[in-house]
């Protein structure tokens, strides 16, 4: 009787931790930045530049400051590796919430709204390839 007892509290004790934690993530996930910066990751080789800005804006809570890459640049004069940022896209609030309303990122992928942003910004991209300022693009 008395490992029934024990059993039983040990499981409504886990219940509770569980549902503390998933109330946590609830809220840390519903933060938005409050930085004057925008929202950088670096570029990764084996995804397509445009479509890992996509995700990272799926994933990461709303910057009214935008979100970019870091591309790699070389190496300084000390051996370290430099990467820099030329491009920022700023979106709209309410084009984050649509993004952000899709079940999981692959089925964002097949919507039609989404591939009509990444090719403005395939096009975008092309036609200032050579600038070497930072340019800030804005998607509404």
């Amino acid at each position: 009787m008395r490992k029934i007892i024990i059993l039983l509290i040990l499981c409504i004790v886990n219940v509770q931790c569980k549902e503390n934690s998933s109330n946590q993530i609830a809220v840390e996930s519903s933060v938005e930045i409050t930085s004057n910066e925008p929202t950088i990751e670096k570029s990764s080789d084996d995804k397509n530049p445009n479509w890992q800005t996509i995700e990272m804006i799926y994933n990461k809570p709303f910057n009214k400051n935008g979100y970019g890459l870091t591309f790699y640049s070389g190496s300084d004069k000390y051996g370290y590796e430099s990467y820099e940022n030329k491009i920022i896209y700023k979106f709209s609030e309410n084009k984050v919430n649509e993004i952000k309303k899709y079940k999981d990122f692959n089925s964002l992928t097949l919507s039609d709204d989404i591939q009509t942003i990444v090719d403005k910004m395939a096009k975008f991209n092309k036609e200032n390839q050579s600038n070497k300022k930072k340019i800030t693009f804005i998607i509404e």
